[in-house]
């Protein structure tokens, strides 16, 4: 069983859980809305009633658990319920969450989640946090224990924290059908944590056997946001290297053709392709100043992600970058065919027909 917790801020009844339900539902999911009422910053402060919160939501948590026998229900949480979510985790050891939806948070931004991640108390963790919220920087200064990582991010870095700047944000505006249907819900149906696990061993195992230093190696999976949607697009989190800011963003039409439909290429014809040092030369100039690249990407395979219902179909594609030049033979064909490789094309291609 599928279930995910919801958990409102202050001052309010989270009315935005009641348009967030249907949809849960409507995605194979079992929705447990929690409710504290309208409790104030203000009577926070004065009583020092976080800890009163957190025995509270253990509560919740434990019947909650067992009512349904999940023993990793997600949670989604905005503002005062993502300070009770975080000191719930540091207080209760057996607390454990899979996907973990921070919106305009006001934990601390040293908030220790790369060993919450480590640890697997937490599989996922999403932080959507907006560049217009005064909120966050005044419970920094009203609260104890919380912090403005709904308008600045946190510091810690993990391939289990994908982090989404909203630059445009106020503090309650994430609670949009859209949002929750394009964003929230495939981010509580993929199980991104494995996937990004995989592509991590991919990459330690590709520059130990070429001899390429890790540094230099960089990937990404690409799939339809909608089933036939007709174009590609890097799937949220599920990348690891040193991308810049914006060269993710790229839409691919699966009907493109030329050196710009090379992912296209490779998932309609579900073969490997190679783009050269050159071949990106050409990328660059055809896309212009309008899209960014990184100026040292030297290489790229794309590679076809196998849908686990029908192997000549693709669920995504994968593409593994390098910006350092590549070993003798990387490029020649055949990385598809590699033990290693062929394992964990097989393994996303479950995880990603399984979320469809």
């Amino acid at each position: 069983m599928r279930v995910v917790i919801s958990l409102h801020g202050m001052k309010t009844r989270g009315i935005w859980q009641n348009a967030l339900v249907p949809e849960l539902v409507l995605a194979g999911f079992v929705p447990y809305v929690l409710d504290y009422g309208k409790l104030g910053a203000l009577h926070v402060a004065r009583t020092g009633s976080l800890d009163a919160q957190v025995s509270w939501l253990v509560k919740e948590y434990d019947r909650i658990t067992a009512e349904t026998g999940c023993g990793r229900p997600s949670v989604i949480a905005h503002s005062f319920g993502t300070l009770q979510i975080g000191r719930l985790l540091q207080k209760y050891e057996h607390v454990n969450l899979d996907k973990l939806i921070l919106a305009a948070a006001i934990l601390p931004v040293k908030y220790p989640w790369a060993k919450m991640l480590e640890r697997y108390r937490v599989a996922w963790v999403v932080n959507d946090y907006g560049g217009n919220d005064s909120w966050p920087k005044l419970a920094r200064c009203l609260l104890r224990n919380a912090g403005e990582s709904g308008a600045a991010g946190f510091r810690d870095t993990h391939r289990g924290l994908h982090q989404v700047e909203h630059p445009y944000h106020h503090h309650s505006d994430y609670f949009s059908q859209g949002n929750f249907r394009h964003h929230w819900i495939p981010t509580l149906r993929i199980n991104k944590r494995s996937i990004v696990d995989d592509l991590y061993f991919l990459l330690g195992t590709l520059a130990d056997k070429h001899g390429i230093n890790r540094q230099g190696l960089r990937c990404s999976l690409l799939a339809e946001p909608q089933r036939s949607s007709g174009y590609l697009e890097v799937v949220a989190g599920l990348h690891l290297g040193d991308f810049i800011k914006g060269e993710l963003d790229i839409a691919v039409r699966l009907n493109a053709v030329g050196v710009q439909g090379v992912p296209a290429t490779a998932f309609n014809s579900a073969r490997e392709v190679t783009l050269r040092y050159n071949d990106l030369g050409m990328l660059r100039e055809s896309f212009g100043k309008a899209v960014p690249s990184h100026q040292d990407l030297r290489w790229a395979l794309l590679l076809p992600v196998p849908s686990s219902a029908d192997n000549r179909k693709c669920a995504g594609v994968l593409r593994v970058e390098g910006l350092e030049p590549p070993s003798p033979g990387l490029l020649e064909g055949g990385l598809i065919e590699d033990d290693t490789m062929n394992i964990v094309l097989r393994r996303l291609g479950v995880h990603m027909s399984a979320a469809t």
